[in-house]
């Protein structure tokens, strides 16, 4: 579900594409029309992969099916159709015959290709798939995983060297946690703290404005801080929405939606399901992961800047995007935003959380980990609730093996480079121009990013 289109961009089908002409509705329409020829075409993919020897896992195959028959809704009410703000604003000459045509192609179209598709997945398909997951156990799969490790990161790292890294820096984030156990005066064991906090009521919310309230609160705290550490700021806005609900089941927290022309303003969709069980813990590193000075920070001021080609405005790694975000939600602490220990445990414990990946994701994929043992590890080394383990380790395991890793490798690197001109640079070392020379370029390759921090750290010699 992370990796497909029907979960995804399609998603904001009906939110992005021009409806203010009879023409523009038109191709909103054979675009929606189009959806029933990619469900199909996703089959056929199936079809030949299985040929191969390559069939999507069992545990997949039940999350997949239980969020394609979430989509499958009738008419208008599809989550691909229009917002029914948008609908209404039509003209009343053509509401009536526009919305009657997305019921056409929703009812007649669309939801049978998913239909279809769910068919397909129950039947002999799920017979014959694998209970273990990971990429090791189909043909080619490690040398794919090897790739699929540069790609990501795009660094020279082997995947073994990585779980290493994980499993010693994990074993330092757990002995920080250890000493904050002592500052706030906890006498038990970190899980036992964790589980404390789950039912902790100051941690948990009621409804899914309470959680959106809670992620605005952060998000207001460092807005007057920010020119400590930058010396420009986008001008795209930023907020917080919840999720499709139809959607909570198969992502974790949820995912950040950058400006367009259509919708000029960042979004972090966050995930309100199961809210008894989903402590908003983690919240503050969260929120500074997403939008200031993460995500929306760094993609905002890319395509605002017009000295950068349309490429360079645009493009991104997991490794640079992902890794700048953690490295952000990190830049927090330098204002002081974590100095309640708390939140200072909050952000380890989402720091542990991504940690975990670097073990997990090549131990499933390449060591010869099963799910079962990788959800073991994450039980004992995070405070993720037992739904998002789920779905996490079917997301490194199946729909997106090495992607993950990008986000810590990313940030790790981030890290190196900063520590390497503080150190060659000394008190000529400055913060906010070290972040507009990385910011200026936009997105980049990190291997690119440490040629780009050498020649700044050369020029900046030179000229003082």
């Amino acid at each position: 579900p992370y990796q497909s289109p029907l979960t995804g961009e399609l998603l904001f089908l009906g939110r992005d594409m021009p409806l203010d002409s009879p023409q523009a509705r038109a191709r909103y329409l054979a675009r929606l029309g189009d959806i029933a020829t990619l469900v199909d075409t996703i089959q056929a993919g199936l079809t030949a992969r299985a040929e191969r020897g390559i069939r999507v896992p069992k545990p997949e195959i039940t999350q997949i099916v239980g969020t394609l028959s979430a989509m499958k809704i009738a008419g208008a009410k599809s989550p691909y159709a229009p917002p029914p703000a948008r609908i209404a604003a039509l003209p009343d000459s053509a509401r009536a015959s526009f919305t009657a045509a997305i019921d056409s192609t929703v009812d007649g179209a669309v939801n049978p290709a998913l239909a279809r598709l769910i068919t397909f997945l129950g039947s002999a398909y799920a017979d014959a798939a694998p209970d273990q997951v990971g990429l090791s156990q189909y043909p080619g799969g490690e040398a794919y995983y090897r790739y699929l490790v540069s790609r990501n990161t795009t660094l020279v790292l082997a995947p073994e060297a990585i779980f290493q890294t994980g499993l010693n820096h994990l074993a330092t984030l757990e002995a920080s946690m250890d000493s904050l156990l002592g500052v706030v005066g906890f006498k038990g064991t970190r899980k036992e703290f964790v589980a404390a906090m789950n039912r902790d009521p100051r941690f948990l919310a009621s409804t899914p404005e309470e959680v959106g309230a809670r992620y605005q609160k952060y998000y207001e705290a460092i807005k007057p801080l920010v020119p400590r550490l930058f010396s420009k700021q986008p001008q795209a806005p930023a907020e917080f929405r919840r999720l499709n609900p139809a959607l909570e089941g198969s992502q974790t927290y949820g995912f950040y939606q950058p400006p367009s022309p259509a919708s000029p303003v960042g979004v972090y969709f966050y995930n309100a399901s199961n809210l008894s069980q989903r402590s908003l813990f983690t919240v503050p590193s969260i929120a500074y992961h997403e939008l200031v000075p993460g995500h929306h920070f760094q993609i905002a001021l890319a395509d605002e800047n017009a000295d950068l080609p349309l490429l360079r405005r645009e493009f991104n790694t997991t490794a640079y995007g992902e890794g700048w975000a953690e490295y952000a939600s990190a830049l927090a602490g330098e204002v002081g935003l974590y100095s309640d220990p708390y939140d200072a445990y909050g952000r380890l414990v989402g720091e542990a959380f991504l940690t975990t990946r670097l073990v997990v994701d090549p131990g499933m994929n390449l060591l010869g980990w099963s799910r079962d043992s990788a959800m073991a590890f994450m039980r004992a080394h995070t405070m993720t609730a037992e739904s998002e383990i789920a779905s996490e380790t079917l997301r490194y395991s199946v729909d997106m093996p090495a992607q993950a890793l990008g986000y810590k490798v990313g940030a790790m690197e981030f890290w190196r480079l900063r520590r390497k001109a503080e150190q060659e640079l000394g008190a000529r070392f400055d913060i906010r121009a070290f972040h507009s020379m990385i910011l200026d370029a936009g997105g980049l390759p990190m291997n690119v990013v440490g040629q780009m921090v050498d020649r700044w750290i050369a020029a900046s010699r030179q000229a003082q």
